[in-house]
């Protein structure tokens, strides 16, 4: 007979079932990069869509919002200077504002195709004192197209009225300038962790492919040692 030491695959009757699992093991690895692929590209794209669902229609909102309000404002001066201008105009534009501040207090969106999220409680906040403000300009504003209390007065309190919502929008507009640069950061820093994970799935994957191709080598030496050795 031929000696066992000389077909160390004899010496492991196990051995093919491990070159087996070793495969499988390869399979498996590749399966979990693919994975994580698809699971790192769908948690970011989530993370990128919160941020600007959060940030566009809130800052689209508050920009509808002040703008209507300074036309309001403008044009209520000029009115009370002589011009021509209706009360009716004054008063959509006032109405535009508080439904605009609305919407951004609600997470709703003004914008066609775009979704919007409501803000948080700190952000919430925020919005219901810049709700609270314009809700004061307007009254005060109405007051002096109605001709009611001493226009003296009113207008000086309609003046720094409005000049709190503005304030009160700056505020608004800087808190959602922080969050977005830290939801950027945090994005950078999962897609910064994302990559580590890739490189170094790619680096086990052809470590194991590596390992499988020497494996594959040996059996392959071996079997052509047996064939010599049954030949001679």
């Amino acid at each position: 007979g031929v000696p066992r030491e000389m077909f160390p695959m004899a010496r492991y009757p196990g051995f093919a079932l491990r070159r087996l699992l070793r495969a499988e093991l390869s399979i498996l690895v590749i399966a979990v990069i693919a994975a994580a692929s698809c699971l790192l590209l769908w948690v970011g794209n989530q993370l990128w869509w919160r941020s600007y669902a959060a940030y566009v229609p809130a800052t689209s909102s508050l920009n509808q919002a002040r703008h209507a309000a300074s036309q309001a404002f403008v044009l209520l001066a000029k009115r009370l200077a002589g011009e021509p201008i209706s009360d009716q105009l004054v008063a959509a534009l006032l109405d535009n504002a508080t439904l605009a501040a609305a919407d951004g207090l609600h997470g709703r969106s003004a914008l066609a195709g775009i979704d919007a999220v409501a803000p948080e409680p700190p952000l919430a906040a925020l919005w219901q004192d810049y709700q609270l403000a314009l809700a004061h300009f307007d009254h005060l504003s109405r007051t002096v197209m109605l001709g009611g209390g001493d226009p003296a007065v009113i207008n000086i309190q309609r003046r720094n009225a409005f000049h709190e919502t503005e304030r009160a929008a700056d505020r608004i507009e800087a808190q959602l300038s922080q969050r977005l640069a830290r939801s950027v950061a945090e994005q950078r820093l999962g897609q910064e962790i994302g990559l580590a994970l890739w490189l170094a799935f790619i680096a086990l994957a052809l470590l194991l492919l590596a390992r499988s191709a020497r494996a594959d080598a040996a059996l392959a030496r071996q079997q052509r040692l047996m064939q010599a050795v049954l030949a001679a």
